[in-house]
């Protein structure tokens, strides 16, 4: 401690401990741990909150930007099918014979079409293909649009090779798709009301040379760990101004 004399003024001799004149002059090395610890723990909890949000808004950024993709692809999809037309090929043996019948391919794993409606190349036709294909480099499949816009390239036999040069998916993770198509099973003669009169049903297969004519609804079925998911498209094919795209004689009315 130190002792302070009065050296002539008006007060007594007084002690001051030491320890108090240096609590004066800082902090303890105690305290400085202390407030350190404080001030990380803080960062830490603010660093954490703030990865917390940023996690939660990038995961609804990314389920934002692929529910939108997805719509856009179904949108495109259902457009494409809607306008399948009856696009007419040949092969060898029918071309001797002079028979041509819609180009459609189709069972319950895949269908094949010809579509006014090119999702790649506004403007034109193209033939246009659904399939579940293998995701490239991963043990998953997806439900996959594949187009050969006819810019360039037609077809006109049934065998012809199509080089499709174009994909979309239209539903990922799926590990299984049927395909299913409403349209004309046969055409028979009622005699009562002397006229032909075509019966439709539900079919697994529908060849466009068998049938003479396309499906009038395209039916998917999606399975996956979510469940099963059925897509419904609608085929507007027998329309006179889809005639006259291929046919410019064909003027409607």
């Amino acid at each position: 401690m130190i002792i302070m004399k009065s050296c002539g003024y008006p007060f007594n001799n007084k002690v001051i401990p030491t320890g108090a004149m240096q609590r004066e002059s800082g902090f303890t090395l105690v305290e400085v741990m202390i407030s350190t610890t404080i001030i990380a723990l803080v960062v830490y909890l603010a660093f954490q909150a703030q990865s917390f949000f940023v996690n939660i808004w990038y995961s609804n950024k990314l389920s934002t930007l692929a529910a939108m993709e997805n719509y856009r692809a179904h949108t495109l999809v259902r457009s494409a099918i809607e306008s399948i037309t009856e696009y007419f090929i040949t092969d060898p043996e029918s071309e001797r014979a002079g028979a041509r019948y819609p180009y459609f391919i189709a069972d319950s794993a895949s269908v094949a079409f010809v579509t006014l409606s090119s999702v790649f190349s506004k403007g034109h036709a193209a033939a246009g293909k659904i399939s579940l294909k293998k995701n490239s480099g991963e043990k998953t499949t997806a439900l996959v649009y594949e187009e050969m816009p006819f810019d360039t390239l037609y077809i006109r036999y049934q065998g012809d090779r199509t080089a499709y040069s174009r994909s979309i998916v239209i539903a990922d993770n799926v590990s299984k798709a049927t395909f299913r198509y409403y349209g004309t099973w046969e055409i028979i003669w009622d005699s009562e009301l002397e006229y032909y009169k075509t019966i439709k049903r539900w079919q697994d297969v529908y060849q466009g040379k068998d049938r003479n004519t396309t499906p009038d609804i395209i039916e998917i079925t999606l399975s996956g760990k979510n469940g099963d998911q059925t897509l419904s498209f609608p085929v507007k094919s027998h329309n006179p101004y889809k005639q006259a795209f291929f046919n410019n004689e064909i003027q409607p009315e």
